[in-house]
């Protein structure tokens, strides 16, 4: 099974963390640039090398999906239409 949560409207920190950090693989819809959510999870202790899936402007012509390192995606550009899947911890 896999958490599902939105950032939008998120401001309890903890509850964010406990959620990525549960051991489950998590799917996120962010509320704000996929970059600061990544740094904002960096930044709260997530692993730089936990693996990030963000798939962009689903059912499009141009879709796009990308995994890599969660400190990859802190320093790469998407646009608002996306989600993040979150790998869990091993």
């Amino acid at each position: 099974s896999a958490n599902v949560m939105t950032f939008h409207g998120r401001e309890n920190v903890e509850d964010i963390l406990e959620v990525i950090d549960n051991g489950k693989t998590t799917i996120a819809l962010p509320s704000r640039k996929v970059k600061d959510m990544a740094q904002f999870l960096l930044d709260n202790g997530v692993s730089e090398s936990r693996k990030v899936t963000v798939c962009e402007r689903l059912s499009y012509p141009d879709e796009k999906i990308v995994s890599t390192s969660l400190k990859d995606i802190a320093t790469s550009e998407f646009t608002y239409m996306c989600i993040m899947i979150i790998e869990g911890k091993n």
